[in-house]
């Protein structure tokens, strides 16, 4: 391994072995070990080997990785950066070499200063995805100093946020039980039991939040986007409102009006959204209003829509 990782093996050195170093007799071997390390221990395996016969002997053990869905990363040698394309001495195409079994990252390195993010996007793909990444470190890169970037990183966020809209209902049913049957729901079927979403993230390792209040929702997605781990958040929702769009069929409105009739266990709060709704269709600035500059033709079939339940009153 020695060819291409001159200053690898140098830092692994002055950091005093660890993380671990564990030796192999051949980069398949190699390969195999690190995977057999994330399969048994859940962690990212990662391995280590030079550029041309060492990248491609590693391709056995990443595919057995890839296939069975287990996270590694693997970290591979490469010419002076001078020298690429050249033809020089065990130089292979290893973009083109990894595109396959390492399709979700993989990245060279031209300049120390992008190791700190190649380094967190390659973990956190592979322990994200389940799948292989790859870290390409040509030989003069490793000589180089290292600095701190001077730039801040502008990328969206690797991370995985889960939003739990949470209203106890199968809302999507039972609104369109209102809308075409002209039904209220069905309680035994449409109910759903409040679990603490986010304190069953929090136990399974993950992070997360409950919000209740409107005002807490900003500061809820600050705390999910800069969180180190998937984070849930569980919105508490108001069953009441209508998915329904705004162009509703005057059939379909009846109908749930029909509901409300019937008994509709959400009756109370389906009026009060109702009266919500159109009191913001009145407001300054809003689309909805027909004295709008632009309201006529488009507005059509909702005029008639309000004429013709206003006539059937």
């Amino acid at each position: 391994m020695e060819k291409n990782f001159p200053g690898l093996l140098a830092a692994w050195g002055r950091a005093d072995d660890r993380p671990r170093f564990v030796q192999a007799r051949h980069e398949e071997m190699a390969a195999l070990q690190a995977v057999g390390y994330a399969k048994f221990s859940g962690k990212v395996g990662v391995r280590a080997a030079t550029s041309g016969p060492g990248a491609i002997h590693l391709l056995n053990g990443l595919y057995d990785a890839k296939l069975d869905h287990v996270p590694v990363v693997a970290l591979v040698g490469q010419t002076d950066r001078s020298a690429m394309g050249g033809s020089y001495q065990q130089e292979a195409d290893l973009q083109s070499l990894y595109k396959d079994v390492a399709s979700e990252f993989r990245e060279t390195a031209m300049v120390p200063e992008q190791l700190p993010n190649l380094i967190d996007r390659a973990f956190r793909t592979a322990y994200a995805k389940r799948t292989v990444t790859a870290i390409i470190l040509p030989a003069d890169v490793q000589e180089l100093d290292y600095s701190p970037p001077t730039h801040a990183f502008k990328m969206v966020p690797s991370r995985l946020v889960v939003a739990v809209l949470n209203n106890q209902d199968l809302n999507q049913v039972t609104w369109e039980m209102r809308a075409m049957s002209g039904a209220p729901p069905f309680e035994e079927s449409q109910h759903i039991p409040d679990l603490p979403y986010a304190e069953i993230a929090q136990r399974m390792g993950l992070d997360g939040v409950r919000v209740e209040k409107p005002e807490n929702v900003e500061a809820a997605w600050d705390r999910a986007l800069s969180a180190d781990r998937p984070f849930l958040i569980d919105f508490r929702t108001d069953p009441a409102v209508p998915p329904i769009p705004p162009h509703a069929s005057l059939d379909q409105i009846e109908a749930a009006a029909s509901a409300v009739l019937k008994g509709d266990s959400e009756r109370v709060s389906m009026v009060r959204q109702g009266l919500k709704a159109k009191v913001q269709k009145m407001l300054p600035g809003s689309r909805h209003r027909d004295d709008r500059p632009g309201a006529g033709k488009h507005d059509s079939s909702d005029n008639s829509a309000d004429n013709s339940s206003g006539d059937g009153t």
